[in-house]
């Protein structure tokens, strides 16, 4: 039977992330479980970074992390964690309070150490790492010269390390990455050189679909699988929308609604000709986080759909409106081409239209 070596690779979490977002605490708490729940079932647990935000995570959050860890050592499982941004003091130290957590071996030293040695029936595994810093350079770190596997555990942009002279790729045997919230893998001819996990719960309206920890594999002290698990039990979809095919907008977010996971938050992406209004008030209330919907509109309005948003305002902007509708059923203004200079006016510079009418 091969021997073997099963590791866990998880970053960027910011866990205790404060702010109004889709995705709460709780939902970053369950995927942490979720994720020390994978971690049981593996050898070795790397964090790449970012994982606690550490200005704003409560103690209670804070203690979840100490016991589950805690319980991973029990278990006999090692634990290595290299700091990213969130980690670090404006003077780009470790918070102290991060040391506190029963970890085998915290990258916090800016200047590089000896690596932590993991020994098993399937040879030795070394873990290098460095926390995150704004002039990172790969030369400084020294590998062993002892056979075993090398993993380099950093919270760096790999793709644009790589591109930096004396970043040389073959110095490890392989990058377990945090910093990219995407789950990206790096290739060298058929050989798995890098991996960013992503992030296991988003943390921005960018991170849609299912998020990942990256299970890795390492037969022998040299081939490695790659997995990706889910983690995350709440998910954002980007949801892209016709406007022609509605009448109104509460018909356009209840046939969304009808046919989406109630569990799923939707980034609602509005394209296409919309013929209704979509006034100020219909936003504040679509871009309710409690709601489950962001509401993006790049959709082209109708100079009618324009004219109605703007019925209750006492401005230029309404009389200019009310006057070019007014020519374009008249037929003394082509429509198609009064549209296009509408949708220019409205995305860019109907306010500064407004002023500079004001002014004259």
């Amino acid at each position: 039977m091969d021997a073997k070596v099963d590791i866990l690779l998880t970053s960027d979490l910011h866990l205790g992330m404060a702010g109004d977002f889709f995705i709460n605490n709780n939902d970053r708490i369950t995927a942490f479980k979720r994720i020390m729940e994978i971690a049981c079932k593996h050898d070795v647990l790397l964090i790449g970074g970012d994982f606690i935000e550490m200005k704003s995570i409560n103690e209670t959050d804070f203690d979840i992390v100490a016991k589950s860890f805690q319980k991973l050592k029990e278990l006999g499982k090692s634990i290595f964690y290299t700091p990213g941004f969130s980690e670090l003091d404006s003077s780009g130290d470790v918070y102290a309070k991060l040391k506190e957590l029963p970890v085998d071996g915290l990258f916090y030293e800016k200047d590089f150490i000896k690596p932590y040695c993991v020994s098993s029936e399937a040879g030795d595994l070394f873990v290098y790492g460095l926390p995150a810093l704004d002039n990172f350079d790969l030369s400084k770190m020294n590998r062993e010269q002892s056979e075993g596997f090398h993993i380099a555990l950093l919270h760096i942009d790999f793709a644009k390390e790589r591109q930096k002279k004396g970043f040389d790729i073959n110095t490890f045997d392989f990058f377990a990455l945090g910093y990219n919230h995407n789950f990206k893998m790096y290739k060298l001819f058929d050989k798995i050189i890098a991996a960013h996990p992503g992030s296991p719960q988003a943390s921005s309206l960018d991170e849609i679909g299912d998020r990942y920890a990256l299970s890795i594999r390492i037969n022998n002290q040299k081939s490695l699988k790659i997995k990706h698990i889910k983690v995350n039990t709440k998910r954002i979809i980007d949801e892209i929308v016709d406007c022609a095919e509605y009448v109104d907008i509460d018909t356009l977010v209840n046939k969304t609604k009808s046919k989406l996971n109630s569990d799923d938050y939707v980034k609602l992406h509005l394209k296409g000709n919309r013929s209704f209004p979509l006034k100020n008030s219909s936003l504040e209330k679509l871009n309710d986080y409690s709601l489950g919907f962001c509401l993006i509109d790049d959709s082209t309005p109708t100079v009618a759909a324009l004219q109605l948003e703007a019925i209750d305002e006492n401005s230029i902007k309404y009389e200019f409106l009310e006057l070019l509708y007014d020519k374009i059923k008249l037929g003394t203004i082509n429509e198609e081409y009064a549209v296009k200079i509408l949708r220019y006016l409205n995305d860019n510079k109907m306010k500064e239209l407004e002023e500079w009418l004001c002014d004259i």
